[in-house]
């Protein structure tokens, strides 16, 4: 989701909004170079994840109890629908 879509659902205060918004452009570019690098895929993916680890708890960081609630229930309806789509795929 992105932090226009993440503003609505979490109804973010100004300076939220603007640390996602950081956040998101930061988090781009080093996924930008980690594409760009070298790396044999298996590393690759190993560290993209970390990245996505590490991003998602500077999201909750961010955010106040209420709102990190409904931030891990929309994660968590998110993850279910990829693995439905991914079970019909199978």
């Amino acid at each position: 989701m992105d932090t226009e879509a993440l503003l609505q659902y979490l109804q973010l205060n100004p300076e939220q909004y603007r640390k996602l918004q950081n956040l998101d452009a930061n988090y781009e570019q080093q996924m930008d170079e980690l594409f760009a690098s070298e790396q044999d895929r298996k590393s690759m993916w190993k560290a993209m994840r970390a990245l996505v680890r590490d991003k998602e708890s500077q999201i909750r960081a961010c955010l106040n109890e209420e709102q990190q609630q409904r931030y891990s229930a929309l994660r968590q309806q998110q993850q279910l629908q990829r693995k439905q789509s991914g079970d019909r795929h199978h």
